[in-house]
């Protein structure tokens, strides 16, 4: 945030320095607990992080106006790009593969389930493996829609389209969901066939896997 850096640099009033002091006072006592559950327990600290910004963005515009509108379209270009999916946005440092930094609520938390019904639905598929927590549930079926449902198995390859949360791959890949300690998920030595929001969708085509 090079905005907020240059409030900080030589502020010139304490003004700019409150908002930062602000989420600071949230940051700190939570860095020395040990609750682990995403960023959602201090997101109040981007109320002053905000300010701080607009600060800085507003100490940017006074050297530079071009500068400035380059931050400002940055900004909006990002947000557009991660339509809809803002809740599994990162930033650009995060790449296309957010889940190598952080999995579970600060990427997902079912909120992909709804878009993957519709692109299912899509694809003519009859069925999924679904490789989430709550993927046996029969309720997803109902609502958002989603097809008929397979318990998936991370060591036992499946025919047809498979949705994996990349929360469960993770929590695979150390026994945490599946209990298959030490088992690499055989989806994980495939490309994704395309991304629905956090899911990522693999295609296995009927009659591809060999006979056991």
């Amino acid at each position: 945030m090079p905005g907020v850096w240059l409030s900080v640099r030589r502020p010139r009033q304490v003004g700019p320095l409150l908002p930062l002091a602000f989420a600071l006072g949230i940051l700190l006592p939570a860095m020395s607990g040990n609750v682990n559950i995403g960023v959602r327990h201090i997101l109040p600290i981007y109320i002053g992080l905000s300010m701080a910004a607009a600060a800085g963005l507003l100490r940017v515009a006074q050297r530079t106006a071009v500068g400035a509108l380059v931050l400002v379209l940055w900004m909006l270009v990002s947000g557009a790009l991660s339509h809809p999916d803002y809740l599994a946005y990162f930033n650009e440092l995060a790449g296309s593969e957010p889940e190598k930094i952080l999995v579970d609520s600060d990427l997902d938390w079912g909120q992909s389930t709804k878009p993957l019904a519709r692109r299912l639905k899509q694809l003519g598929a009859t069925e999924v493996n679904f490789g989430v927590r709550n993927g046996r549930s029969a309720y997803l079926e109902v609502w958002p829609g989603l097809p008929h449902i397979k318990p998936i198995h991370p060591a036992i390859p499946a025919e047809g389209w498979t949705a994996v949360s990349p929360t469960i791959d993770k929590t695979t890949q150390y026994g945490l969901y599946f209990r298959y300690p030490n088992v690499q998920p055989w989806f994980d030595t495939l490309r994704p066939t395309e991304r629905v929001g956090a899911y990522r969708l693999y295609y296995v085509p009927p009659g591809s896997l060999p006979r056991r």
